[in-house]
Formats: structure tokens, sequence, C-alpha cells
């Protein structure tokens, strides 16, 4: 995303404190200029410190009643899957608000003017329970467009992220695709192919080869991408690299329906199995590469398995999955990512993201 259309960074919480200290105190002040001038126009023989006395307790006290509604709004946010539950509990504390605020500011108004607090509570009640009401509503509206506004902002991170993260493996898939050994070993195979008559393996090939260029030079493409579009982009690659080396590849797939249709940031598959394949087949050994698939409730969950002999030297694959993994806790939060479990017999890398299916 350029620079000219990247979002603006959120709020602090020491920014929106700070702002709403100084907004209370510039409405605290024209509250008292307002008492100051008119009462005096009136006729009413008072001094500026009985107007600031008799107007700022008040916005002080709204002014601690906003973290307890910041954090209820948070809780509780009015929005449409909480609306049922979130609703009543803002009606009861739209009361409880503005209770308290009369309360207090009944106990200041009767430190000034000592007629009784309950007279002091009541007269305040009688006047002001309606406009504190509102006050609770706008505070609260104020609140929820702040929320939306940061949701807005996070969600015009990731997407930057993600296709700053999808043009990375794009090109790294891109090069290796281009690679003059890659290019030369699927073109001397089909070569052997046509040469045998093997007029069958001659189109998959050629096929393979032609969809797995295709797809990395692809100048626009989504983001994100159904598991089973992910896989057949996979099997492609795998096709060519089955060819190359008949005897040491073996791959087997088992993706469920519900997994295959949930969505995958385009070519993280492709990028674990590239270097998981191109690792083991350095060495001189049999290899076999299981992909499971399974989605939970929450989570899509992704395992590449290699099997074989070869397993302790498997430690190569620290590095691409790490900073894999670091990309992927980026978009979707620390609880998501990849790990690699290591035993003599196999090596198994497993890919956690949330489980998400396009519309």
């Amino acid at each position: 995303m350029p620079d000219t259309e990247r979002a603006a960074p959120p709020l602090s919480r020491r920014t929106m404190v700070a702002g709403a200290l100084g907004l209370a105190a510039v409405l605290a002040c024209l509250e008292a200029a307002q008492v100051f001038i008119g009462l005096g126009r009136l006729g009413y023989d008072l001094t500026w410190r009985y107007a600031v006395l008799s107007t700022f307790p008040s916005w002080i006290i709204l002014t601690a009643l906003l973290a307890p509604t910041a954090l209820l709004v948070s809780r509780f946010p009015l929005e449409r899957r909480t609306l049922a539950v979130a609703l009543p509990i803002h009606v009861a504390a739209a009361a409880l608000f503005t209770i308290l605020h009369l309360a207090g500011t009944a106990f200041f108004a009767n430190r000034l003017e000592p007629l009784g607090y309950g007279q002091q509570f009541g007269r305040l009640a009688a006047q002001y329970f309606t406009l504190d009401v509102l006050t609770y509503i706008a505070i609260v509206g104020v609140l929820q467009l702040v929320r939306v506004y940061r949701l807005e902002v996070q969600r015009e991170r990731l997407a930057a992220a993600l296709a700053a993260s999808l043009s990375q493996m794009r090109f790294h898939a891109l090069r290796n695709q281009l690679d003059p050994h890659f290019i030369f070993n699927a073109l001397n195979a089909i070569n052997a192919m046509a040469l045998r008559g093997d007029r069958e393996g001659l189109v998959q090939t050629v096929g393979s080869l032609a969809s797995l260029l295709r797809e990395s030079l692809r100048e626009t493409a989504p983001q994100l991408v159904p598991l089973d579009v992910e896989l057949k982009y996979v099997a492609d690659y795998l096709a060519l690299q089955i060819i190359r080396f008949p005897d040491r590849l073996r791959v087997e797939t088992a993706v469920s329906s519900e997994a295959g249709r949930a969505l995958v940031p385009a070519l993280t598959l492709h990028a674990i199995v590239e270097e998981a394949v191109s690792q083991r087949m350095r060495q001189s050994h049999p290899c076999r590469l299981v992909l499971l698939g399974t989605r939970s409730e929450n989570a899509l969950h992704l395992d590449v398995m290699l099997d074989g002999t070869a397993c302790d030297d498997d430690a190569a694959l620290d590095e691409p999955i790490h900073a894999l993994d670091t990309r992927l806790r980026q978009l979707y939060g620390p609880e998501y990512g990849l790990t690699r479990d290591h035993t003599e017999e196999r090596t198994a890398i497993r890919l956690r993201i949330p489980a998400r299916t396009a519309v």
C-alpha cells in the first residue's frame, strides 16, 4: 500500500484520556462563563470563584465516569451479534450513570450552598435527569465510533501486511519456478516423455508446468484463497517433483471438505511444501510427504508430515518456518502460526490459522 494511502495510527489510550480531560475542562470553563455572565446580567451578585465551584464538580464526575463507561462499551459493544445482551445492560448502566452523576453533583452543590442533600439531589434530578441519560447515550456513541475506527485501522493494517506477505511469497515462488535447474529438469522430463511416446504423461506434465508458471506470473491475485485452490497449486508443483524423483518421493493427501473450503493466505502451503521437498530431495533417501487438513470450530489445522530416514537433517527447515510463522502471527495473532515437531522417524510442520470461509 502506498504511503499516501496508509491508514493513520490508532489513537492510544493515553491520547484518548488526555483528550477527554481537555474537552471536559473546556466545556466546564464555558459553562462557568455562561453562569457568571448570565446570572450577572440578571442582577445576581456572584464571583467567578462561585461560578467555577458550581460547575466544575459536575464535569469532574462526568470525566471520572468515562473510564467505567468505556470499559462497559468494550465488554458489551452495541453490535448486531451482541445487541440482545448489550442493550439491557446499557439501559441499566445509563440509569446508574445518571444517579451517580446527580448524587456526586448534589454533594458538592450542598457544600457550596447548604440547603440539604435531599433537596439538592431532587432539584438536580428534576432539571438534569433526562439530560444525563442523553449524555450517557452520546458518550457511548462516541466510544462506539472510536471502537469502529480502531477496528477499521486494524483491518487496513492486516490487509496491508497480508498483501506484503503475498507479494513476498509470490516473488519467492516465481524465483524458484524460473530457476534454470527447475525449468531444465521439467523440460528434460517433457522431452523424455515425448521420445518414449508417453502422451498422457506429457499432457499432464506440460499442464502442471503451465499452470504453475501461470499462477506465479499473475499480476493480480487474491490474498486469501480456498485451501482447495492452494492444494491444486501445490499438486502441480509436486507432480513435477514426482516426475523428477519417481522412486524417492511419494505424496498422500487427506483434507476434509470443510477444511478445503477454508481460506488460507495464498502460497502459504506451497511455501511450506516447497521448502520441505527441496530440502529432502537434496538427499538420496526416499521420502513420504503427507498433507493433512482438518477444521475445528474456530481454527484450520494443516499438517505437512515428512516420513523417512533423513529426519535428522530437517533442522534446516527451522529458518524458513520461523520466518513464515512470524508472518502468520503478525496477521492473525500470537495463538496462530507454525510449529515443527520432530522425531527420529518423522518431521511434522503444523499450521494453525483462523477458520474462515469465502461467501
